[in-house]
C-alpha cells in the first residue's frame, strides 16, 4: 500500500487515460449514486463504489501541485 508523503494517508495510484499521468486517490472507497441521463432526463441510477482524488482531501495538497 502506498502512502502520501505529506499526510501519511493510504492512497492508490491510477493512470489517467489518455494523458498517462499518475493520480493519487484516497484508499477508502465511498458509496455514491451514479446517474445515467440523456438530455437532462434521468434514465437510471445506480450505487457504485468511488474513490476521491487525494488532492481534494490532503491537507498539504497545495505543496504537491505543479506550477504551470
Amino acid at each position: 500500500m502506498a502512502t502520501c508523503s505529506s499526510c501519511g494517508a493510504e492512497i492508490l495510484w491510477v493512470t489517467m487515460f489518455p494523458s498517462g499521468k499518475a493520480m493519487p486517490l484516497d484508499h477508502k472507497a465511498e458509496k455514491r449514486i451514479r446517474v445515467l441521463s440523456v438530455e437532462g432526463e434521468a434514465l437510471e441510477g445506480r450505487m457504485v463504489d468511488a474513490h476521491t482524488s487525494h488532492f481534494a482531501t490532503c491537507p498539504d495538497a497545495a505543496a504537491h501541485r505543479r506550477r504551470t
